[in-house]
């Protein structure tokens, strides 16, 4: 479905790209939001993915409204390494996150 020509003549699918992120002060509760990077925001997110030399799991990124154009685009600038404090949390974050990404979104 992600064919020019799969919806009449676009693609039935978007590119997008979706996300669980938690704030740097996250702890073992915290649960992921999701955010979903259309198309217009991938760019700018592969862009900084390019620039890691770490997993992206461990680093702090802000997402931010592009106000120069007049549709949504998300900007995303990374700004440091995960804090300490955040590691022993990490790998149950993953994992909440994943079940989140996998299943899509729970609206209750």
């Amino acid at each position: 479905m992600n064919e020019f020509g799969s919806k009449g003549a676009g693609k039935a699918c978007k590119n997008t790209i979706r996300l669980a992120i938690v704030p740097p002060d996250a702890d073992a509760k915290t649960t992921p939001f999701m955010l979903d990077l259309a198309p217009t925001s991938t760019t700018s997110f592969l862009k900084v993915l390019r620039t890691l030399k770490v997993p992206m799991q461990t680093v702090v990124m802000t997402f931010s409204l592009d106000s120069k154009v007049e549709y949504v685009k998300v900007n995303t600038q990374l700004l440091s390494p995960a804090p300490d404090s955040v590691a022993p949390f990490l790998m149950g974050l993953i994992d909440k996150a994943q079940a989140s990404i996998s299943r899509g979104y729970d609206f209750d």
